[in-house]
């Protein structure tokens, strides 16, 4: 049920039967600091989807030079 993104380390697909709860994963660039690593993400899609936005939630910790914590 993956989306294919052109990019086997990005993948989203909704959440059981709820068109607008979304899960992804993102892998780590390789041959950086986050290379190996995986961050799980959740996506909530409003029902006026596309005229309004999606929130978009980091669910694993992660790190980022100029933030303590995303």
């Amino acid at each position: 049920h993956s989306t294919d993104s052109g990019d086997p380390g990005i993948s989203a697909f909704p959440e059981g039967d709820n068109i607008f709860s979304w899960v992804g994963t993102i892998k780590g660039c390789a041959a950086t600091v986050y290379d190996g690593l995986s961050y799980k993400l959740s996506m909530k899609f409003p029902t006026e989807y596309p005229f309004k936005p999606p929130t978009i939630k980091f669910d694993t910790p992660c790190f980022h030079q100029k933030e303590w914590h995303c």
